[in-house]
This record gives structure tokens, sequence and C-alpha cells, in this order.
């Protein structure tokens, strides 16, 4: 039986991996008799000492220090970093020790984690030639590792993914006696998209959070707002469940420490009456750093630990096991092993597929061009794999907003000022009414624009001068005394500019111009289910035994462009306690 990691410990439990040297032989730490290297043939030599470099990361450069012997690299540390807490962390905890353990650059790179593990991959190889090292005795090819053949397990329920909605199931699972739980995730750390979201969810029916704002909706002004927005007839009975499920379990989280502002006044959307209780850091920091999210996940965490919850990382789900048209369990497959964990009932909280530009091209064809600012294990898995199940995908569009490219995304001191332009001017230097439209309605704005991007401009009395600076600094901003020098800078129709900034009234210069393009934040398009969550196929019957929730389902709940501030997080965690209730009570009976 595979050891089963508890879900809050294992953010600092990330999974290490064994490794051999080039030629299989055992390092002495594992009880070879030399040190890998260390035979003529194949002897790396390097200049003792300690060497540092650095190497471009996610969102800056990280820096390694790397220390060696005549012939051996005794020591790789991460020195200094600026990217994402937990997903760097997940690389930063591996990668040095692989480097160390098998006197190797041949390292492969941390699911989830990718361009950190670049970074220290890259960062070690400079050092290391700095060290007088042959580098391509360093990254010579091992064997190809054959995954071990594991015995199956059983469960009660397997839950695929461990973003908002896999948690939310989680901990509404885990509160029911004698029910045997199980939650895979591909990446080295647990959390998707709702680690790196902003931080916000509503709640509504009656909750504390209503209470305390005065502010609530009924469900049926909850459809009829978002069936206006979408401009089509949506999932009424989940929605209605939705509803009727929000305000126990928003209270339940509350209640049990979930770290968010319940006494917020902030509504989801102009129009709406939805109030948003943000995490705690939001108020608390300058620019949003995403930790918002990562403080609600954090904390989604530690309540499904004490739950009993349980948790596998690194642990992908390769396909359904399928008999008779129900779904009998899943196909794993981890760093070491593969196996079957056969489960009574598979809830499938996979995400979206904002990171699989085959399925955006089948399904939003029109965003093909834009670029995802979510979580690395958004590549569509719920698609592909019940795609021969005769599944119905409904809902169209995309979620998204505006900022400056995928390292800085909308958030943090530079992506935040890619939303402060006091106007935005397309290619042909006109406004096309981004400063008035709804954040959820920038996507489409910019995608349709020439090129899919504009500029964002300001002058000096911009409130975020100090931001815009930064960006110069970085490169990311354009800067000039007057609107004539920065129209030259600038790929655009420099006369209709000059008119139009005039026209806006900015004229206390220095000016500055970002360039703005469209990102995502989710994917619309999902799984049709029932009420209860469950899959359907295309005759409308259930697919008996599975269930779908979160972002993989949202197309039932919301349409056209993201509704609402909170509706990721809310439809995610109440889609979760919807299918666990179901599913409880199901396999009570």
């Amino acid at each position: 039986m595979k050891k089963i990691i508890s879900i809050f410990l294992v953010l600092m439990l990330l999974i290490g991996v064994t490794a051999c040297n080039d030629n299989g032989n055992k390092t002495p730490a594992e009880g070879g008799e030399t040190a890998p290297g260390t035979a003529d043939e194949n002897a790396v030599k390097f200049t003792p000492g300690k060497y540092t470099a650095s190497a471009m990361g996610m969102k800056g450069d990280l820096t390694v220090e790397v220390e060696v012997d005549d012939n051996n690299i005794k020591a790789v540390k991460v020195v200094d970093n600026v990217d994402t807490k937990v997903i760097a962390d997940a690389a930063i905890n591996v990668i040095p020790d692989k480097i160390v353990e098998g006197q190797t650059l041949k390292v492969d790179t941390v699911s989830g984690a990718t361009m950190t593990s670049l970074a220290i991959l890259r960062a070690a190889e400079e050092a290391l030639t700095d060290a007088g090292a042959d580098i391509s005795l360093l990254k010579a090819a091992s064997e190809e590792k054959v995954l071990k053949d594991e015995p199956a397990e059983e469960y009660d329920v397997v839950i695929v993914g461990s973003g908002a909605s896999g948690m939310s199931a989680a901990i509404q699972l885990s509160r029911q006696e004698n029910l045997k739980v199980l939650v895979l995730e591909k990446l080295a750390y647990p959390g998707g998209s709702s680690r790196v979201c902003g931080g916000g969810i509503w709640a509504i029916g009656g909750s504390v959070l209503n209470e305390n704002v005065g502010v609530d909706y009924t469900a049926d002004e909850y459809i009829e707002f978002m069936e206006t927005l979408g401009e089509t007839t949506l999932n009424r009975e989940l929605m209605k469940n939705i509803h009727g499920i929000s305000a126990e379990t928003f209270d339940y989280l509350i209640e049990n420490g979930l770290s968010v502002n319940i006494e917020n006044k902030s509504l989801g959307h102009p129009l709406s009456q939805f109030p948003v209780a943000w995490a705690n850091t939001n108020a608390t920091v300058k620019y949003n750093e995403g930790y918002g999210g990562k403080e609600i996940m954090d904390a989604m965490f530690e309540i499904a630990n004490e739950n009993g919850a349980e948790l596998r990382l690194n642990s992908k789900v390769t396909s359904l096991v399928v008999e008779d048209g129900a779904v009998k369990g899943v196909n794993v497959e981890d760093l070491d092993s593969k196996y079957t964990v056969n489960a009574k009932k598979v809830i499938l909280a996979t995400g979206g597929f904002t990171r699989n530009a085959d399925l955006i091209k089948e399904l939003e064809p029109e965003y093909s061009s834009v670029f995802a600012f979510t979580g690395a294990g958004s590549t569509g898995d719920g698609f592909t794999m019940t795609k021969e199940l005769d599944t119905v995908i409904v809902g169209e569009g995309m979620m998204g907003l505006t900022g400056y490219n995928p390292n800085y995304g909308y958030y943090g001191a530079e992506g935040a000022i890619a939303r402060k332009g006091q106007i935005y001017i397309n290619k042909e230097g006109k406004q096309f009414g981004a400063e008035k439209a709804f954040y959820g309605e920038t996507l489409a704005l910019f995608n349709n624009q020439t090129d899919h991007m504009a500029y964002g401009i300001c002058d000096q009395s911009n409130s975020d001068v100090e931001g815009f600076e930064n960006g110069v600094n970085l490169g990311i901003v354009k800067k000039a005394d007057t609107i004539e020098e920065l129209a030259s800078q600038l790929d655009v129709d420099a006369d209709a500019m000059i008119q139009t900034v005039k026209e806006n009234g900015i004229e206390n210069g220095p000016y500055y111009a970002i360039e703005v393009r469209p990102l995502f934040i989710g994917s619309i398009p999902g799984l049709k289910v029932t009420e209860n969550t469950e899959v359907v196929n295309s005759k409308d019957e259930v697919i008996p035994n599975l269930y779908a929730i979160g972002e993989l389902t949202f197309g039932n709940s919301f349409n056209k462009y993201y509704p609402s501030s909170g509706t990721g997080m809310g439809t995610s965690v109440y889609t979760g306690a919807i299918a666990a209730k179901h599913i409880a009570e199901q396999l009570a009976e």
C-alpha cells in the first residue's frame, strides 16, 4: 500500500526522488563505494570552491550557489528567488537535491513548476561551467525510467484535482464516518488555479456574510442575473442547489478557519447583489501578489487535514476505469509506479483547459492568441478523459481580463500597472471602451483589437506613478517627456493617439505607456451535469458513478464572460459541496 500524506503536511513535505549517477551506480550515500564521476573514463573535474550564478525564473532572477570539490558537486542551494511561494518551493525543494544525488544536470523538471525548475538548472549549469566542469558529461542521458506496477487499491471516493472544488468535496466527504476518500493531484503541489487567483469568494442564501453586509440574492435573482449577463438559459436546477448549499458551506468554512473578511462590502459586479469576502491579506499588501488565493487554499487544506482527508501529489490520473458504461475507478501514474484505484464514486475536479492549445482551438478558436495566467495543471484533463463516454460540453466564452505577460499576469507591482492606465488605445490610436467596461468583459474587448493588444497611457497625475517608474526600470514601460515622443516609441497611429490623449486631458508629463494584452483566468465551456453534478451523456443519461465539479462545469452556471468577482472560487466550492452531499447520501443507502 502506498504511503498516504496528509494534505496540510504535504505543503512542507514535497516529494523528492532518489537518483542514480550516469552509470546507474549508487552514490556513496546510497551505499556505493566510489563517488559518481571518479571513474577515469567519465571523470568530471572541478576547481574546488563555491560558485554563484543566476537565471530568469517565472517572475525574475533566481540565484543558485553551487559548492564543489575536485570531483563532486557537494551542495546546490537556491539563495535568492522571487517566484510564487509553494509553486516555486516545489522545485526548490527537489531539483537541487537531485543534482547532488545524481551528480548530474540531466534532471526532470517538477510538474507545475517548470519555469523555476529550468531556472535552477540553468543557473547551476552556469555555476558549474565557472567551476571548470565539462557540462556535456553532466548532461549525459541516463537510462529511461520504467514505472513499477503496483497492486490495485480500494477507496469509496476518488477526487481528481486539489483546487477549490476538489478540496471542498474532500472537506465535506471527510466529515462523514467510515468513508475512505483519496485526492489525487498530478502536480508537485496542491491548489490548482485557485492558488493563483485573486482570493475572493461570494456567498448567497443567508450566510453570515450576507447578514454582515446586508446584501443577498434569492435563487431566482441569482439565476436571472447570470442568465441576463450570459444571454442564455443555464442549468437552473444546479444553480438552485448552488444557492441552497452556499450559506451552510460558507459558514462551515468560516467557523473552521477560512481566513476571509466577512465585513467586506464590495460587490462582485457593479450591477450584482453578490457580496464578496476577500482573503485577509488582500487588505494588508499594496499590490495583490496572489496571496489571496494562496491564503484561502492553505486554510482549506488545513480544514481538510483536520477532517482526515488524504492527498497524493505527483499522481497523474491517466484514464478512467470504465466497465459496461459505468465508472469504476482511475488509473494512476506517479514518479515511480503505476496502479489502479478502484472506487465507488469518482469526482473530476480537474479544472479548465486554458493551457491546452488544441482544446482552445476546438472550443474557443477566437481566443487562440490569449495567454494563460492560471494553474499549470489546467490542461483539460477532464475533457480528454471523458470524451469516449459521449459527454456533452455546454457554455461558451472564456474567463479573463488583461495584463502584461504570462510572468507578471494581472497582479503584483508589475502586473497591476497594466490595469492602471488612465486611458487605453488600440494601434489605430483610438479608445475602444476599456475604461468603463467591467473587468470580466475586457478579455473580449482587448482580444478584438488589432494584434489582440492595446496600450495603457498615463501621466504624472496617475495614482501609481511609482509602479510605472518601476516598470520603466524593468523595461516593460515606455516613458517620454512629450506625448509626441511617446507616440513615436509605439506601434500606433501617432496622430490619432496624440489627439485621443489631448481629448482626455492627459497633459501632465512625463508620460508612460505599457502594452496590455488579454489573459485567461479560466475557461467557461464545461461538461454538462445534473443538479447534483453527475456527468451526463448526449442522451441526457447519467454516467454511473461519475461527477464533475468546479471549473470543469462552469458552463452550466454562467456564460460568455466572467460575470462577477468571487464566482470562480464560489462556484467551485459550492459544486464540490453538492457532489459530496449527493455521494454521501448515495453511499449511505
